[in-house]
């Protein structure tokens, strides 16, 4: 062909075989034709299911040789779980295992729980996808922020109430001083006036003669009760003058 100077192109190619070579032409199946028409990639068998652009597909060799399972139970190497796959992006509802010489396949099913993706192209698969994702990201951006509010928050009370129990303490602590002031004072006070009203019998005194009381000592330690009253005193003195000029 290249001597012949033929163009690489099917048509010039088709023309110079039927002029050139002889025999009988072979026959392919159609699916097997589109099959090798269609654009390939790989997908991953996982616990999910067979993963391909976000979507999840099953078949009758994955429920057959437990490949979920497997995948579940980390029975599966990484190179086992990749899968060369055809699709059309056109219809993206199926998927299609390849077998290595292009010549047989296995349809792959989307799973119901994926039954938002039906019946659409793949350019609408994946701005789906896509929103969701942006969502997603929105959502969790959210989340965070309500977390962060929240700590905030609980911040706040918890040192509105540390605030409060130390004031508490203070005003605690203040009357506590105040108090045990108050009975240092009258804890003095009772030991002053026991000493001063306090009675002692026979009480030795080396100054002075032993039957001897001091009375003006006693004037000072007397309660205020126990002295005399000095307007009696004064009345009744003015009465005795008063009748003695009468006699």
């Amino acid at each position: 062909m290249i001597a012949d100077d033929v163009l690489p192109i099917p048509r010039e190619l088709w023309q110079w075989g039927i002029a050139n070579r002889s025999g009988r032409l072979r026959t392919i199946p159609e699916d097997i034709v589109k099959l090798n028409l269609m654009p390939t990639e790989n997908a991953t068998i996982t616990e999910r299911g067979i993963k391909f652009k976000g979507m999840y597909y099953t078949c009758e060799k994955a429920k057959n040789e437990f490949w979920f399972e497997k995948a579940r139970s980390n029975s599966l190497s990484r190179l086992e779980k990749k899968l060369e796959i055809s699709y059309d992006i056109r219809k993206p509802d199926y998927i299609y295992l390849r077998s290595p010489d292009g010549r047989n396949f296995e349809k792959c099913f989307l799973l119901e729980s994926e039954s938002k993706y039906f019946n659409k192209n793949l350019h609408e698969i994946e701005y789906l996808l896509a929103f969701e994702e942006l969502q997603r990201q929105k959502n969790k951006g959210l989340k965070q922020q309500q977390k962060v509010d929240l700590m905030a928050e609980i911040e706040s009370v918890v040192n509105k109430a540390k605030k409060m129990t130390e004031e508490t303490k203070d005003d605690k602590l203040s009357n506590r001083k105040r108090t045990a002031g108050i009975r240092d004072n009258r804890s003095a006070e009772k030991s002053k006036r026991r000493k001063i009203e306090g009675f002692e019998l026979e009480k030795n005194n080396n100054e002075n003669t032993s039957n001897t009381v001091d009375t003006e000592s006693q004037k000072i330690e007397q309660p205020q009760s126990l002295q005399p009253n000095y307007l009696d005193i004064l009345r009744q003195k003015r009465e005795e003058r008063k009748r003695e000029q009468d006699k």
